[in-house]
């Protein structure tokens, strides 16, 4: 995104928290961090991303799938 349209969307943000936060006395703002948007993405797509991250720094990547409770190597799925 060009600077300035970020720059725009940004203030356009905090302009509607503000309005939000001032409109409404018993409203309060909670700060939902850094990484909350990063976290409620799909894991397909996040796997996806940083497979084609890694492949523009000049990586070959390959994933496979590890089973969440014993942490071992799950079967490739054809």
């Amino acid at each position: 995104m060009p600077k300035k349209k970020a720059l725009v969307a940004t203030g356009n943000s905090a302009l509607t928290i503000m309005h939000a936060l001032l409109s409404d006395p018993a409203a309060r703002y909670t700060d939902l961090g850094a990484d909350y948007y990063e976290t409620r993405m799909h894991t397909r797509r996040q796997a996806r991303n940083h497979v084609k991250s890694l492949q523009r720094l000049g990586y070959k990547v390959t994933i496979q799938a590890i089973n969440p409770d014993t942490g071992e190597l799950q079967a490739a799925t054809a």
